[in-house]
């Protein structure tokens, strides 16, 4: 359901899905099968998480707020569009000095069976607690086949008006989906279809086909990931 700008073609003006947040990455991910994961994460003001690692690559955009964070012995604010994107390896921690809260969607590109993250304590490091941080989801996706060499990675917040659909269609990467608010209705061309509810998501391999409706009486709210191989296009292709 990666909704770039300008996709036309899609049901009604009102009820097209309106693309809150998008960002767009090259990654060196790990050679190999992956353990995708997907979170969006809020911290409070005057909150900071503790510094880690990663086993691979995290990246990620700004949503709503500022977060400050802590990398290469320097603390740096990120405002609402802002992205991060760091390798494997590198010591980081996310916090907040505003007044008011920020919230923000990331994702690990990881080795398959690899830990999430691992403390690293740094003498000079603001600091942290690892209650700082409230996740709202944290979604986990096993790609056994990623696309290989560099990776661009895409990833949007998108809203899907009550009654809002996505035609039949397909991407020409993997798609990888994590509701965030309400509920999405998934059908794919042998007419079988899945409701997903708020935490729940779903994966679509290259040329899946699929439609997306919101038949509920709310807005619905997704985070949607696209991992391309270099050359791919993030625009989707109507059936």
């Amino acid at each position: 359901m990666v909704a770039p700008a300008g996709q036309s073609g899609i049901a009604t003006a009102q009820q097209t899905p309106k693309v809150r947040t998008t960002a767009t990455f090259t990654i060196d991910a790990p050679a190999g099968p992956l353990d995708v994961y997907q979170s969006a994460i809020r911290i409070a003001p005057g909150k900071f998480g503790i510094t880690h690692t990663h086993p691979g690559h995290e990246a990620g955009v700004i949503v709503d707020g500022t977060m400050a964070l802590y990398k290469d012995a320097k603390i740096t604010p990120l405002k609402a569009g802002d992205t991060f994107s760091y390798p494997a390896g590198t010591i980081h921690a996310a916090g907040n000095q505003s007044a008011a809260d920020t919230f923000f969607i990331t994702s690990h590109l990881l080795p398959r069976g690899s830990v999430m993250a691992t403390p690293m304590p740094v003498e000079g490091a603001p600091p942290g607690l690892p209650t700082s941080t409230e996740r709202a989801f944290l979604s986990k996706f096993e790609v056994d086949k990623p696309p290989s060499g560099p990776l661009t990675v895409v990833q949007q917040v998108v809203d899907l008006p009550a009654g809002g659909s996505v035609p039949m269609h397909t991407h020409e990467g993997i798609v990888l989906v994590t509701v965030m608010d309400g509920e999405l209705t998934v059908t794919d061309p042998s007419g079988a279809a899945t409701v997903y509810k708020k935490g729940d998501k779903w994966m679509e391999n290259i040329g899946d086909a699929r439609a997306i409706k919101n038949a509920s009486a709310s807005s619905a709210t997704a985070f949607i990931e696209m991992l391309l191989a270099k050359g791919a296009s993030d625009k989707m292709k109507l059936l």
